[in-house]
C-alpha cells in the first residue's frame, strides 16, 4: 500500500494547468508549459495510491496543497503557518528532524499521518488486501464539505481555488479528515 502526498504547488490535479516551476533545479532553469492530465503526478495519481491534502489548524485547505478530484483520498493536518495559526502555537506540525525536531509543514507532514493510521488499522485487523486498508482509511474519516467557492482564507490572498464535490467527497479534503479512534473502532 502506497500513501503519498498531493503536493505543495497548491493546483488542481484534477484539470488541465500550466507550470512555470521545472525543472527546478539547477535554479533559473524553468520553463513554461502547459500540462495536461495526460501527464500525472507519481505518485500520487497512480490508481491505488492513497492520495492526501494537507489541512491546517481551522480544518481547511492548506494554502499550499495540491488537490483535486480523483486525486485526493484523505485529508490530514499538514500546518498552515501563513493563515491557520492557533492561538498557542506557529501553525505548523513538529516532526523529527536531523538532530532532534522541528516544526515544519507541508503535504509531507500529512501523508505521514494517514500512513500511520494504515498501519494502526493494519495492526488491529491483520493483515489486508490495499483496497480494504483504503476503505477502512476514507469510510472512517471525518467528512469536510467544500468552503464556499472560491477558496480564499481571508484578505485577498494569492491564491484562490475551487472546491468540487459535497460533503461526503470532494476535491479539497477526498472523503474527509482520518480519524485514528474511528479507524481502529470500526471492523472493515
Amino acid at each position: 500500500m502506497v500513501v503519498a502526498s498531493a503536493g505543495n504547488e497548491n493546483i488542481d490535479l484534477s484539470k488541465r494547468n500550466t507550470d512555470t516551476l521545472s525543472p527546478d533545479f539547477p535554479p533559473g532553469l524553468a520553463i513554461t508549459r502547459e500540462v495536461t492530465n495526460a501527464c500525472v503526478v507519481i505518485p500520487v495519481e497512480i490508481p491505488g495510491v492513497i492520495g492526501v491534502t494537507a489541512d491546517g489548524y481551522n480544518l481547511q485547505k492548506a494554502y499550499y496543497s495540491s488537490y483535486g478530484v480523483g486525486a485526493a483520498q484523505v485529508t490530514a493536518p499538514g500546518g498552515d503557518r501563513r493563515f491557520q495559526i492557533p492561538p498557542s502555537g506557529n501553525g505548523r506540525v513538529l516532526s523529527t528532524f536531523p538532530g532532534g525536531y522541528a516544526y515544519a509543514q507541508g503535504a509531507s507532514m500529512a501523508s505521514p499521518h494517514v500512513a500511520g493510521v494504515a498501519a494502526l488499522i493494519i495492526s488491529q485487523f491483520g493483515k489486508m488486501l490495499q483496497g480494504a486498508v483504503q476503505a477502512a482509511l476514507t469510510g472512517t474519516a471525518d467528512p469536510i464539505p467544500c468552503p464556499p467557492n472560491p477558496f480564499n482564507p481571508g484578505p485577498p490572498y494569492i491564491f484562490q481555488a475551487n472546491c468540487v464535490g459535497g460533503a461526503g467527497y470532494n476535491g479539497f479534503y477526498g472523503y474527509g479528515q482520518v480519524n485514528a479512534l474511528n479507524a481502529v473502532s470500526h471492523i472493515p
